[in-house]
């Protein structure tokens, strides 16, 4: 006698899955906006936006200081365990 008897799991699927791919197509729609006003960068993900973009240039940036550093024979390390 509720408001809920005549639903069904398939249908309550549906509505689901719909609700789903709305997002979806509105959170790419939202992360577009900068390459629409023909601003560049990089290209977001579904629900992760650039995230993974921005990790990787922290540890770019440190690989090469340490190769330039390997490259000039600087011991980086050498200073650790001293005691002061």
């Amino acid at each position: 006698m509720g408001i809920f008897d005549n639903l069904t799991i398939s249908s309550v699927l549906c509505v689901g899955g719909f609700c789903v791919v709305l997002y979806f197509i509105y959170d790419y729609w939202k992360m577009l906006y900068f390459s629409r006003n023909g601003i560049p960068g990089p290209f977001p993900l579904p629900i992760f936006g650039t995230l993974f973009s921005f990790t990787k240039v922290p540890f770019i940036l440190l690989q090469k200081i340490w190769d330039i550093a390997q490259i000039c024979s600087v011991n980086l390390l050498e200073n650790c365990n001293e005691d002061t």
